[in-house]
């Protein structure tokens, strides 16, 4: 182990960094939806149209850069878990999915997802780290990608999502 690794690893023990990674991911996407819900309500009035639409980056870039901060985020996320014993859970990819995918009004964050996760399976397979169970991996897949129930969250796959899998 280096020193990188052995350092990750005490914060992680000592200060939890896992969960904080994820929590914090969890507040700023929070906080991101509170910046441009009123944006999104104002353009739905304005067309007067019911459903509300998903923002692109472009749309929201005067406020923040949204984009960056996700993928600022999900880089450090990957990078600790290169340098530590910890994995990755179906939970943690479960939270990462939810929060980015189903529950995002701004429409280009699946890409960071979906190019997220096929970094995460190119390091399981072709550099042969052990970021995520192969089980778990398997799981998350079935049950947030593939499912085909009514209330499936396939919908939200894209062309990139597709590619990932």
């Amino acid at each position: 182990m280096s020193y990188k690794s052995d350092l990750i690893n005490y914060a992680n023990r000592e200060h939890n960094l896992h969960s904080l990674l994820f929590n914090e991911l969890v507040r700023y996407v929070g906080r991101a939806k509170a910046k441009i819900l009123p944006f999104i309500k104002a353009i739905a009035e304005e067309k007067q149209i019911e459903e509300v639409p998903k923002l692109t980056e472009s749309q929201i870039v005067d406020q923040f850069n949204h984009n960056l901060e996700i993928e600022a985020r999900l880089k450090l996320i990957h990078y600790v878990s290169i340098h530590s014993d910890w994995k990755l859970s179906k939970l943690d990819l479960a939270t990462v999915w939810d929060e980015l995918i189903t529950q995002n009004p701004v429409f280009g964050d699946h890409q960071l997802v979906y190019k997220w996760l096929r970094s995460i399976i190119d390091d399981c397979l072709k550099n042969h780290l052990n970021l995520v169970d192969e089980q778990e991996l398997i799981d998350f897949f079935k049950t947030k990608i593939a499912d085909d129930s009514d209330d499936s969250q396939f919908k939200n796959l894209s062309i990139e999502g597709y590619y990932c899998i």
